[in-house]
């Protein structure tokens, strides 16, 4: 597990699992598919709602990123948020469009630690 406040560490890594779930799944075709993915979005926007006022924030970052660099890739996660709210059913085009959009996300965010962390201060940069 990532440094960093216990709690809030296992908060992004469960937001991170939800978001490769999401980008794992199919295009949802039947009801309970549509459903099950409403539910999803509806998890991982309690997450990005909540996490922004956890003090370990502040400081998050990835190897050799600064925390500016880490809120553009947050703030596509809000906007997709935003989008996913009061949605119903969606097109297959928007539904991959989306899908590598997460994929760049989490690209970004899921080595993410607290920059004052010592997993941050230990690491040997090159």
């Amino acid at each position: 597990m990532r440094v960093g406040t216990t709690a809030f560490m296992l908060q992004l890594d469960t937001l991170i699992e939800y978001l490769e779930e999401k980008r794992d799944s199919r295009f949802p075709h039947e009801a309970s598919a549509i459903k099950a993915d409403l539910d999803l979005n509806t998890e991982i926007q309690g997450l990005v709602s909540a996490l922004p006022y956890r003090p370990d924030f502040a400081h998050l970052a990835a190897l050799n990123r600064s925390h500016q660099h880490f809120m553009v890739h947050w703030r596509k996660l809000e906007s997709l948020c935003t989008v996913w709210e009061g949605r119903g059913e969606i097109d297959s085009e928007t539904w991959k469009a989306e899908k590598m959009e997460i994929e760049t996300i989490i690209d970004e965010i899921e080595t993410a630690v607290p920059q004052d962390s010592e997993e941050v201060h230990d690491r040997t940069y090159y």
